[in-house]
């Protein structure tokens, strides 16, 4: 997979603090991409660990996915 990082130009700071779930409030996102050669069930098998794993050293993380 590759993973990019970018800065979200629709962060907001106030929207953040209300609605802990909302990606669009994010400072950050991280686009994940597979490689040519995986299968989707693989893909979505990687990105759901990948998911687990920020959440246990405690980032909050949500999807956005078009699988």
């Amino acid at each position: 997979m590759e993973i990019d990082l970018g800065k979200n130009e629709d962060f907001n700071k106030r929207g953040m603090a209300r609605k802990e779930d909302n990606y669009i409030y994010s400072r950050y996102y991280l686009d994940v991409e597979p490689n040519e050669n995986i299968k989707q069930e693989e893909y979505i098998f990687r990105t759901a660990i990948f998911l687990e794993n920020l959440w246990s050293i405690g980032y909050k993380a949500v999807t956005s996915c078009n699988f």
